[in-house]
């Protein structure tokens, strides 16, 4: 005759917590990490620029239960790979700013610094004062 465990399904409710813990402790570190932050000032250099075609792309959704697959049109995309005090950015703009910039060109910027892992959030090109 086998031994049957007297509490049989206790590791998997353990599983379930610990994976609950840990999915609580990441999101937490994220939002400590990059919620409230002070907006600073700096000068980044272009150091790259990025037009993304406009396309399509797909979406499934469910109508009548059945996955329907539906066409979504994307626009142009205009990205600009920045430096800033040293790490790599990027930010989207706008067609004209993308054709007015050069790669090696200095713009101003407002960005915002992680509290933990240091990473820089490029919010926006900052308005000539």
């Amino acid at each position: 005759m086998t031994d049957i465990p007297a509490h049989p399904g206790r590791a998997m409710y353990l599983y379930g917590v610990l994976g609950i813990a840990a999915t609580a402790a990441y999101f937490g570190f994220a939002m400590l990490d990059s919620r409230f932050l002070p907006e600073q000032r700096a000068s980044a250099l272009v150091t790259a620029k990025h037009f993304v075609p406009s396309g399509t792309t797909y979406r499934t959704q469910v109508v009548g239960n059945q996955n329907l697959t539906l066409p979504m049109e994307t626009g142009d995309g205009y990205l600009i790979y920045l430096e800033v005090e040293g790490k790599a950015a990027g930010l989207g703009v706008a067609k004209p700013v993308f054709d007015s910039l050069a790669e090696g060109a200095r713009v101003d910027v407002v960005y915002s610094r992680r509290r933990f892992t240091g990473r820089i959030d490029v919010k926006r090109l900052a308005e000539e004062k």
